[in-house]
């Protein structure tokens, strides 16, 4: 085949996927201007006290099929899809279909809940008690709609709809989706920020809004990074217990110090946006002599020193050693002895960072 037409068919498919899987993969957008009524939800629920053996045995949990696409719909805090995932999952199913050995999971829409049919369009409200929202397998349902677009065959989706008594649908979905595959940090985030606040979910939407705004307001914070910026941890986001320790005005003074520090050099100190370096120079910046404007001066001013890049080098470099961020950050702040800044005191080392210190002065 000739590469033009090899490169057309590959517009094709990819118009095609994007078709279908337009809703599902949804562009980012604050969370500020996604206004959806809290449901009401009863928060013993996420601590399993329900058995869905019971559910299962009562015949309130069992296979179901329908052929019909507009009878499931998407939550605004669906999880976006992987357009490569769909991909390979489209061939695989052309040649063993296992969807009725994997069917997707789905709950009746929670009051006040934004859903969307899988085009982008909004459900009617005069349809809500006529649909489903996928709670997990997403992927699968956009695999098999474009294979029944593409061979004109009849769509038909295995599907099980947990009952009510399990709980609030944003939890079900985050605890499915972290059991059977790994969600990212900014899914997480996304997850936590757009779902209908609760009150049992209240204090954790409020940090992963906080983070997705981030996100979604300066172009280099990535998941990772505004979860550092936000002083969110890992483990608090996956249990959806996430705490933001870090305030919304010091965030907004860690951003400005390091926008300040990339306007040095930028080409050189763009790197220091990346999650690892801004977590060490938050630690750093924790420290009780720690002072921005030496810090800054440090750099500004006997920059184009050799040992100054060394040292800014390994603070913005891809090593997964926090050590030697640290220590870049320290000495940076450290060297400076010039303007009122003279007698202020040095920052100390530990031992184990002091060991580090021949990398930055050999």
């Amino acid at each position: 085949m000739p590469r033009q037409d090899l490169r057309k068919k590959k517009e094709d498919d990819l118009s095609l996927l994007e078709q279908v899987t337009r809703r599902m993969c949804v562009t980012r957008t604050p969370s500020s201007a996604v206004q959806a009524p809290a449901p009401s939800s009863d928060p013993d629920t996420e601590s399993g006290e329900v058995d869905a053996f019971q559910l299962l045995r009562e015949g309130k949990i069992q296979i179901e099929f329908s052929t019909d696409p507009y009878e499931f719909v998407f939550f605004e805090y669906n999880r976006e899809c992987d357009s490569n995932h769909i991909r390979s999952l489209k061939k695989s199913l052309r040649k063993v279909n296992l969807i009725p050995f994997l069917p997707i999971t789905v709950t009746q829409v929670p009051e006040g809940a934004k859903v969307f049919y899988f085009d982008g369009t909004p459900v009617p409200k005069e349809n809500l008690d006529k649909v489903k929202a996928v709670t997990d397998g997403q992927h699968r349902y956009g695999s098999v709609l474009s294979n029944a677009y593409e061979d004109g065959k009849e769509f038909c989706i295995a599907f099980i709809e947990i009952p009510e008594e399990l709980g609030d649908a944003s939890i079900i979905m985050r605890q499915l989706n972290t059991a059977n595959s790994n969600w990212g940090k900014d899914d997480l985030i996304r997850n936590g920020a757009l779902a209908p606040e609760t009150d049992s979910n209240r204090g954790h939407k409020a940090a992963c809004t906080r983070a997705y705004d981030l996100m979604n307001k300066y172009g280099w914070v990535r998941a990772g990074t505004a979860l550092y910026l936000c002083g969110i941890t890992g483990s608090s986001l996956k249990k959806g217990k996430a705490n933001d320790r870090i305030s919304p005005q010091k965030t907004a003074r860690i951003i400005s110090e390091i926008n300040k520090l990339v306007s040095i050099d930028p080409a050189f100190f763009r790197p220091i946006r990346s999650s690892k370096s801004v977590s060490s120079y938050i630690q750093v910046r924790e420290m009780e002599n720690f002072s921005f404007d030496r810090f800054y001066e440090a750099l500004h001013t006997s920059f184009n020193r050799n040992v100054n890049k060394q040292r800014a080098h390994w603070a913005t470099s891809n090593s997964s050693k926090n050590t030697e961020r640290l220590v870049a950050f320290k000495l940076a702040h450290n060297e400076y002895k010039g303007g009122e800044y003279k007698d202020a005191p040095d920052i100390p080392m530990s031992l184990k960072e002091m060991s580090e210190v021949g990398k930055f002065t050999s």
